[in-house]
């Protein structure tokens, strides 16, 4: 990754990433690269100094890899652990530019992390969530999956890949789904995790699904309401923005409404494919 400087856009915001150093960025990892920037004006401003002797200076920290989040006032949150601190503040009318400025510990990890916090604020701007999701694409769609930690996200998706050769893993953690000209779309994401993905791929998203390991196969249709309760468990969201929290629960009323969701009771076999209609 180059150093001093860094920019990408994914689903239509740009962000740009300055390294109070030439070696600030060094510890930069996923897959940027290949999301170059659409606009020479960014949406979202991160500064970064990096100390490998850093320590936040904080008594209680929270499970890693979790951040302390207070807020410093409707538009600012400050965000802290071990390896990061710094705030991250919008415009009074919570419009672009977003700009962060954090000092952190000169690990992949601790800048990954400020990296998704700030994209996790600044897409439901643009219509786009963050889900903790697998996801594969089959016949130009896109199948998403997610549920509890050890559900089978991974599993089903890398699974169904291996079994098809039609069907394409685009998402092993994290995807990034955008309202735009009238249907949700699915945008792979180019953070860590991300490795042999096809990045830069965009489709139609055609339904998610809420997975449960069973003995059995089994796809039944969600209600709206438990839709939404269940889909708002699996947005990455820092919501210490009152109106960040009010725009993620828009979308995901919308997503609940106008996108197939269902449970799926799957056993570890690719004949599950036979519910999902893949062939």
């Amino acid at each position: 990754m180059p150093s001093g400087e860094f920019s990408f856009s994914l689903a239509g915001v740009t962000f740009v990433i300055r390294g109070a150093d030439e070696n600030a960025l060094d510890s930069l990892g996923g897959y940027y690269q290949h999301y170059p920037a659409q606009s020479e004006v960014p949406d979202v401003v991160l500064e970064i100094q990096a100390d490998p002797a850093f320590l936040a200076p904080i008594d209680d920290w929270p499970p890693f890899p979790a951040f302390l989040v207070s807020s410093k006032g409707e538009h600012c949150m400050e965000l802290a652990r071990k390896d990061a601190l710094g705030t991250i503040r919008s415009h009074s009318d919570h419009h672009f530019p977003i700009h962060g400025s954090f000092t952190l510990n000169s690990t992949t990890n601790a800048l990954e992390s400020v990296l998704r916090i700030a994209a996790s604020i600044a897409l439901p701007q643009v219509d786009a969530l963050i889900l903790h999701s697998s996801a594969v694409e089959w016949n130009s769609k896109t199948s998403i999956f997610t549920g509890k930690s050890e559900a089978g996200k991974s599993t089903i998706s890398t699974m169904l890949a291996d079994a098809f050769e039609s069907v394409t893993k685009t998402s092993d953690e994290l995807l990034v789904v955008k309202r735009e000209a009238g249907q949700w779309n699915a945008y792979v994401s180019p953070f860590i995790g991300s490795k042999g993905l096809p990045h830069g791929k965009v489709s139609p998203v055609q339904g998610i699904h809420f997975l449960q390991q069973a003995p059995f196969h089994k796809r039944s249709a969600l209600s709206h309401k438990l839709a939404l309760k269940e889909f708002m468990q699996h947005i990455l969201v820092y919501s210490g923005m009152p109106t960040t929290a009010n725009q993620v629960l828009d979308l995901a009323l919308h997503f609940t409404e106008e996108v197939p969701c269902y449970t799926l009771a799957f056993m570890k076999s690719p004949s599950v494919s036979e519910v999902l209609g893949i062939s």
